[in-house]
């Protein structure tokens, strides 16, 4: 398979030819393993709230799977 810039690259899935991925594939390859179940996530919400100098701002955010169990997104350190 041949990258965009011409150079050959490997197929991204184990035991394939190269074929193409669909929005599926691509999506449980991407994302985090749900914390809970294991599944693959399949969004983040990120909610509003007002700040002490009534200004709104994002947070917190919670990622969630296909079963609805959502995890707290906590910034790195």
């Amino acid at each position: 398979m041949t990258g965009v810039c011409g150079r050959q690259v490997a197929a991204c899935r184990p035991g394939t030819t190269g074929d193409a991925m669909d929005r599926a594939e691509l999506v449980a390859l991407a994302s985090p393993p749900c914390h809970d179940c294991g599944e693959s996530v399949q969004r983040v919400e990120i909610r509003w709230h007002l700040d002490e100098d009534a200004n709104w701002r994002p947070g917190p955010s919670f990622m969630v799977c296909a079963d609805g169990h959502r995890v707290l997104v906590e910034p790195l350190a």
